[in-house]
């Protein structure tokens, strides 16, 4: 049990340093964008002409756009989803509304004639009362 709880304290430390450490890597990555320095080259490269590479990310940018993506990017396809979702809605109950007031007035007469029926081959006994028991044809 003292194994247990010692291992457990371990890896909880080990994650909170690894949380720690991923932080600052984004402090660090949002300093370098947004930074005084990042400001003048990229004013710098306005003035000049000089355009960047589109194509080419460096890897250190990588997980800031996948953040910002993430961020920015999943509320609003929640959003439009919830959307979709109320209009279909909408639209089911506008079709059952439509339904019910066509449908309204009395049922026609039943035609026995018409009924399906079936023969029991094997009875059946009801264990509960929601059941139905069978009898034999």
């Amino acid at each position: 049990m003292l194994a247990l709880t010692f291992m457990g304290a371990h890896f909880f430390f080990f994650a909170i340093v690894a949380v720690v450490d991923q932080t600052g890597q984004l402090r660090n990555a949002l300093g370098s964008i947004l930074g005084l320095f990042g400001l003048v080259r990229w004013m710098r490269d306005l003035l000049t002409g000089r355009r960047p590479i589109v194509g080419a990310l460096r890897a250190s940018e990588m997980p800031l756009v996948i953040f910002l993506l993430a961020i920015f990017g999943v509320p609003y396809a929640m959003h439009k989803l919830l959307r979709v979702l109320a209009e279909h809605h909408q639209q089911q109950q506008a079709q059952l509304a439509g339904c019910a007031g066509a449908g309204a007035g009395p049922l026609p007469p039943l035609d026995p004639s018409q009924l399906t029926f079936s023969r029991v081959l094997y009875p059946y006994d009801a264990s509960s009362p929601a059941e139905l028991a069978l009898k034999e044809s």
